[in-house]
């Protein structure tokens, strides 16, 4: 019973994850094209296939089984993918620089989420049983880490086109910096609260030390 409930907590964590990312991404959408509409389909169609292969799992967790599941993981998550550059590319097709953001910050996640389930279809193989475990563990830090690039993508959009450029070449490195602050600024809005004169105060604050340290940034060698 525990490894049956193991097995529907692997597919509830990977659903609800990719439900978020999936109403994330809509929320983008100001016009539905027919492309984006029948491309949403081709994912849907494999996550409707999750039940099989969760209930295979949970009648015989074994290496053929775990390596299906982590298989069907990648296809859709590499399916749903190509919808969000299809939607980013439409939406953003004039603003260039909203579009380079946009993979910027998201495009890295994917492809460590990519990595991570090739990496987890080999240990399924090998260790089908333990690999429930990290079947869980990466749709749940995928989960959180989108939150964070959702909240990030919000603070640099609001930056002047001037300070989104500078944003986007900055080095890996640099952008972790700007993160940080970013990380900074939201915890403090936070503890804030209701109270519009001390939040507008603190985005002037942010914006300003975000300008000085991405001049800053930049003339780093």
């Amino acid at each position: 019973m525990f490894t049956a409930i193991d097995i529907c907590a692997v597919s509830f964590c990977f659903i609800a994850n990719l439900w978020y990312q999936h109403a994330v991404i809509f929320n983008e959408v100001e016009k539905i094209s027919n492309g984006v509409v029948v491309g949403d389909l081709a994912p849907m169609f494999f996550v409707s296939l999750i039940p099989t292969f969760t209930r295979l799992m949970a009648i015989d967790t074994n290496s053929m089984t775990a390596v299906m599941y982590g298989v069907l993981d990648l296809v859709i998550s590499v399916l749903f993918r190509r919808i969000v550059k299809t939607i980013i590319h439409d939406k953003y097709t004039d603003k260039d620089d909203m579009r380079k953001l946009y993979n910027v910050i998201y495009g890295t996640a994917f492809l460590e989420s990519w990595i991570s389930y090739l990496i987890l279809i080999v240990i399924g193989y090998f260790f089908p049983k333990f690999s429930l475990i990290l079947f869980i563990i990466i749709p749940v830090r995928s989960f959180i880490r989108h939150v964070l690039d959702n909240e990030e993508f919000s603070d640099v959009g609001d930056l002047g086109s001037q300070e989104r450029k500078a944003f986007i070449e900055l080095t890996p490195s640099q952008q972790r910096t700007f993160r940080r602050l970013a990380h900074d600024y939201r915890r403090k809005t936070r503890s804030i609260g209701n109270q519009p004169d001390a939040q507008k105060q603190a985005w002037q604050d942010f914006s300003n030390q975000i300008q000085q340290k991405l001049i800053y940034l930049q003339v780093m060698p």
